[in-house]
């Protein structure tokens, strides 16, 4: 999703913060009825980006916002995303491991359990609990109950460049911090690097017009790179617990050369993907970051 239209060095912090959550539940909208579908993967996934979005707008600009109601707020799409992620992790599961017309004992287990977690899906984005979670969002936006009333740092009222710049800063030292020895990280904490990187791309994302397209473009690509792998290990640590379960669920499954074949593969992928995180690690870190270099109006 852009961000770019509307704002520029002028924009006001609340502004920013009020214009990026109102994308993000227009998004919820746009994909909600293709995910209650279930017939295309991309409703969750869509819906999942614009929840974790959500989520890092209200950890980023919690200097200007009422902390009760952005508590309140960030807890309930953390709950909504728990059931959204079961839905995604299975998605993926399958896609990677059941190719063309593959059948076995093991994948007839996985649709199946992807049915009824994609029940859950639709219950909860037909839910009048969540559907006015949504609504009670756009009427804290527009009546501004989400701003807080004092505001001690009065550069908080006008400079969003500089606020930019100092939040995108922050950001990336923990990465760098981190990425300092990655082989050293288990997989806990590269699940914490992957979630540090998120934060870092859709804050650069949020404020991306206030920087030179091109350099911005290119450093969001590299961040991309790394989250992309950090996903894939994280996505193989996650496909063996599923995988475990559904052995652990039929036994007739551990007889099959398909489910050895499935944890030799998740295994290889993990590997492969650790080889290339070291890389994307140097990478990063050598990059040009938009806010240290040529801004635009």
């Amino acid at each position: 999703m852009k961000y770019k239209k509307e704002l520029n060095s002028n924009t006001t912090i609340k502004h920013t913060f009020r214009h990026i959550v109102s994308q993000d539940l227009k998004s919820i909208n746009k994909w909600r009825k293709i995910a209650i579908n279930a017939d295309d993967p991309e409703g969750v996934h869509q819906i999942r980006i614009s929840l974790r979005k959500i989520r890092t707008a209200l950890l980023i600009f919690k200097p200007v916002i009422n902390n009760k109601f952005s508590h309140t707020l960030a807890k309930k799409l953390k709950k909504y995303a728990t059931v959204l992620d079961d839905a995604r992790d299975l998605d993926v599961y399958i896609l990677t491991n059941f190719t063309g017309d593959s059948d076995s004992t093991l994948k007839s287990a996985a649709i199946a359990k992807r049915n009824k977690v994609y029940l859950r899906v639709k219950k909860l984005l037909k839910s009048k609990p969540f559907n006015k979670r949504i609504r009670s969002g756009k009427k804290w936006l527009k009546t501004g109950q989400w701003q807080k009333t004092t505001i001690i740092d009065k550069k908080l009222n006008h400079s969003l460049q500089s606020f930019a710049f100092d939040t995108l800063d922050s950001l990336t030292k923990v990465i760098i911090v981190k990425g300092e020895n990655p082989q050293q990280l288990d997989n806990l904490a590269l699940h914490k690097l992957r979630i540090d990187c998120k934060k870092l791309r859709y804050t650069t994302e949020f404020f991306m017009s206030l920087y030179d397209e091109n350099t911005t473009r290119t450093f969001i690509d590299k961040l991309k790179q790394l989250q992309d792998s950090l996903g894939d290990i994280h996505d193989t640590f996650i496909q063996k617990q599923l995988h475990q379960r559904l052995l652990e669920k039929d036994q007739k499954i551990q007889l099959t050369s398909a489910s050895q074949q499935v944890l030799l593969q998740i295994d290889r992928t993990a590997e492969i993907k650790k080889v290339q995180l070291i890389n994307q690690l140097t990478a990063f870190c050598h990059s040009h970051y938009p806010w240290r270099t040529s801004q635009v109006e």
